[in-house]
């Protein structure tokens, strides 16, 4: 097998290619997964490298006033139920930091 030497530009620009081409949720669309009956605010995607999409769903705050915590999803399995809910606001200031949203592994459902 041969070796094919890629800079770590065009590797993230392939990546970028794909991952536009194949998610059909967008962040901040109000998705639902389709297992479980879990709702919210798509807020994070994840993109592993043999493939896996997954999504991070933030709900919204519950009867007590409590933020529960978001919860991670394979993509194919959410169902859009409104587009561009949430839209992200424009900001000069690179937010950086640690992924609030990562992805434990947990799955629901």
């Amino acid at each position: 097998m041969d070796i094919i030497e890629i800079t770590k530009e065009e590797f993230q620009q392939k990546l970028d290619e794909l991952s536009k081409e194949n998610w059909k949720v967008n962040l901040g669309d109000e998705v639902k997964d389709s297992v479980s009956g879990f709702k919210g605010i798509a807020v994070a995607k994840h993109t592993y490298l043999q493939g896996c999409d997954r999504v991070s769903v933030q709900p919204s705050i519950d009867k007590e006033g409590k933020l529960p915590e978001a919860q991670t999803f394979d993509e194919p399995q959410l169902e859009t139920i409104k587009q561009a809910k949430v839209k992200r606001q424009a900001s000069s200031i690179d937010p950086g930091g640690p992924e609030k949203y990562r992805d434990s592994g947990k799955i629901i459902g």
